[in-house]
């Protein structure tokens, strides 16, 4: 069963990259609604992405009302 999770996981991982390269800056939200991954699966893997230097958070510059969300 391990290898199946870890192959999920990888299938997920690829999906990420994959979205964020093909879209350029996004967030988090923005990427769970392109590739259909829950919230928490994007969330977790984005943050081992980004621990991981594959990814890099940046701040948005776009203000609105509530919290601004951080693009990757």
């Amino acid at each position: 069963m391990p290898a199946q999770h870890d192959l999920m996981r990888n299938t997920n991982a690829l999906s990420i990259i994959n979205n964020i390269r093909t879209s350029g800056a996004t967030t988090r939200r923005a990427v769970q609604f392109a590739t259909g991954l829950g919230w928490a699966t994007v969330s977790t893997i984005t943050s081992e992405l980004i621990a991981s230097g594959v990814l890099v958070e940046k701040d948005n510059l776009e203000k609105n009302p509530g919290r601004t969300p951080t693009l990757i």
